[in-house]
């Protein structure tokens, strides 16, 4: 993550693992089982310091066919999403462990037809095993990660700073002479 004033695209992942073999289309790619998605590039619309980016292809271009239902009239195709942690975390940027269980009916209208129902939405715990639902699912109907930053706090040593005048002068340094600007030319 970084502290400007914009999200950029791909600054973070999010991880969609299909369960039982769910088709989980073109759009994305991935190995083991588990797939990456990069959010869109978001900025802060309303200046309150809350990026929004989208997670456009997270299951888009999804083709269900009459073998993924393996001979039965209605099947439920289930993906657990979540937010990859990168082994080395961004300075200052607390991730969302939060994951979210989302699960597709396809159903045959019995004329070889399929449709694809809703997603329904389930946020709680994934242990990469084992989901558990949070108790309380109110308001959950999309898929949403909240990560934060707090940039570490810098701290500024006091220093002193010296006047050396030299040459022929006769009186010395009187108070008040010279006058003096500091200013920061880089943050970095």
């Amino acid at each position: 993550g970084n502290s400007s004033e914009q999200l950029e695209a791909n600054e973070f992942y999010f991880v969609v693992t299909p369960l039982e073999n769910a088709p989980v289309g073109d759009a994305i790619s991935g190995e083991n089982g588990r797939y990456l998605v990069g959010n869109s590039a978001g900025s802060d619309e309303d200046g309150d310091k809350t990026f929004t980016a989208s997670i456009d292809q997270l299951l888009n271009n999804i083709r269900y066919s009459q073998a993924d239902l393996g001979g039965t009239m209605s099947k439920d195709f289930v993906y657990i999403i979540t937010e990859q942690i990168p082994q080395q975390p961004s300075a200052g940027v607390t991730y969302d462990h939060t994951a979210y269980q989302v699960t597709v009916t396809v159903t045959d209208n019995g004329e070889g037809n399929l449709r694809a129902s809703q997603p329904v939405i389930v946020k709680g715990a994934w242990d990469g095993v084992s989901f558990v639902p949070d108790v309380d699912q109110d308001g959950v109907n999309s898929v949403a990660f909240n990560n934060s930053y707090n940039p570490a706090q810098a701290a500024i040593a006091p220093h002193r700073i010296y006047k050396i005048l030299s040459g022929d002068r006769t009186e010395g340094l009187q108070a008040g002479e010279f006058s003096f600007t500091m200013s920061i030319v880089s943050a970095d």
